[in-house]
């Protein structure tokens, strides 16, 4: 069974090896970009929590030069 992305219903690419989802794990939506993971409770993918971010620092921006 595919695993989908809730917000557009693509199936999301992982190791077909594996059943479910893993906890923890961040996955993509090859379409909408988000990033998605597995609810605990559900065992359902979920958009990723925006505390997830502070594991990923945004990118920083060019410096303008004056």
């Amino acid at each position: 069974m595919p695993w989908r992305c809730p917000a557009c219903l693509t199936p999301v690419q992982h190791n077909p090896n594996e059943a479910m989802p893993r906890v923890g794990t961040l996955y993509r939506c090859p379409v909408c970009r988000l990033e998605l993971d597995v609810d605990p409770d559900t065992h359902k993918m979920r958009v990723a929590p925006l505390d997830r971010a502070a594991d990923h620092p945004p990118a920083k921006s060019p410096r303008k030069h004056s």
